[in-house]
């Protein structure tokens, strides 16, 4: 090869490589701007080889054409923040954060809360409706019959107040023989009972016996009442469990019914335990009046010791005493002897009274005289009354034997 031909063959590889490495250059740069180079070894290639051409004086590096040192990133691109770090956000946008769970109000999955008073809690697992609230009624509905039987038992017997008098009579008059109740006056704040009773000769007497007023007259008396009290009601309704219904019926609901009636049957219990066990020991007992052994119609007495339209029940009449220096009738002597009777009033109550008769007195009276001077006689001239007690009740109960002397217009 000659020298001109070598030298020929130099100058273009020479100026071949030169122009490949400013288009190396030139594609390297804009893949670096472009982001489509990629950084493994195995995606870089050789650009082909362009042709060779004969450098132009235009050619220059301010011509658009990167030269190397220049690869700067584009700062009008509108999806980078930071021109030197792409990779951070603005930071003045902020980013929005992740949804951590805020209930939406509008949400119709959303519970309403379960607390009315704190109406900020809700309970997820149990759904309320708020429209159609479940509202559960705490005491179910019972009938009259299964409540009765719950709260009396079945085939309940109620025993009336005057069925306790007998043996609670016996006990306050325990000292005395043949004790028979006759009448009870009951108070809400104090309760009497009388009865007849034999002492010797086998005559009878009246007997008193009265609560004490300090301390047992306002312990005792409103429980005797109550027995007293639930008897009458039951008798006005035709019959304990009639009356029970009455009280059933009047309640709102089967809670307030339950309840009245447990009410009802507690203070029975305690009622029934008072006139089961009372004794004499918190009773004041008197004998009021004695009878006479002589033989007069006690009846009679009864009839004359009684005021016009009452009816007589009892009446006890007591010996006559020896004559007393006593002017009252001109005599210079009288004579006396005591009285107590029980009658009923037109108006249904009841008055037991206990009195002293005074008598003239004679060298040849009698027992007999005596009496007839009373019962015969006319009252401020033949016989004086002095009053000792009288007392009137309107709560009472009487004994069958009295019961059996009313009229039947009289009945109780």
């Amino acid at each position: 090869m000659s020298f001109k031909e070598k030298l020929k063959t130099f100058l273009q590889t020479k100026f071949v490589k030169k122009t490949c490495m400013v288009f190396s250059l030139i594609a390297i740069t804009s893949a670096l701007a472009f982001g489509t180079i990629a950084c493994t070894p195995e995606s870089v290639q050789d650009p082909p080889s362009p042709p060779i051409t004969t450098p132009s004086d235009d050619l220059k590096p301010d011509d658009g054409i990167i030269t190397p040192g220049d690869e700067t990133t584009d700062p009008t691109d509108p999806d980078i923040t930071d021109p030197e770090n792409p990779d951070i956000t603005d930071p003045e946008t902020p980013t929005e954060p992740e949804d951590p769970g805020i209930i939406d109000p509008e949400d119709p999955d959303i519970t309403e809360p379960t607390d009315p008073e704190n109406p900020d809690i809700t309970d997820p697992e149990t759904p309320v409706d708020p429209e159609e609230p479940e509202i559960e009624d705490p005491t179910p509905e019972i009938s009259f019959e299964d409540l009765y039987n719950e709260v009396f038992g079945e085939n309940y017997e109620f025993v009336p107040f005057e069925d306790y008098m007998q043996s609670l009579a016996e006990r306050v008059f325990s000292t005395s023989t043949d004790v028979k109740f006759l009448i009870a006056d009951v108070q809400p704040d104090s309760f009497t009972v009388y009865a007849d009773a034999v002492v010797g000769e086998n005559r009878h007497c009246l007997l008193q016996g009265t609560l004490k007023a300090d301390p047992y007259a306002p312990i005792y008396s409103p429980i005797l009442y109550n027995l007293y009290d639930l008897t009458r009601k039951s008798e006005a309704a035709g019959g304990f469990k009639q009356y029970m219904q009455q009280v059933y019926e009047s309640c709102a609901d089967a809670g307030s019914a339950r309840a009245e009636l447990e009410t009802i049957s507690a203070d029975l219990d305690q009622s029934i335990k008072i006139a089961s066990g009372l004794a004499r020991g918190p009773f004041d007992t008197t004998r009021p009046a004695t009878n006479t052994t002589d033989d007069i119609d006690f009846s009679a007495y009864a009839e004359e010791y009684t005021p016009e339209g009452a009816t007589p029940l009892k009446a006890y009449v007591g010996t006559i005493s020896p004559g007393l220096l006593d002017n009252a009738f001109g005599t210079s002597y009288t004579q006396q002897f005591n009285a107590g009777v029980a009658y009923l009033n037109d108006d249904n109550t009841l008055t037991v009274k206990v009195i002293t008769v005074y008598v003239p007195w004679y060298r040849d009276s009698t027992d007999e005289i005596a009496y007839n001077e009373f019962a015969l006689g006319e009252e401020g001239k033949d016989y004086l009354i002095y009053e000792r007690t009288s007392a009137t009740f309107d709560a009472f109960v009487l004994s069958e034997e009295l019961l059996a002397q009313l009229n039947p217009e009289n009945t109780l």
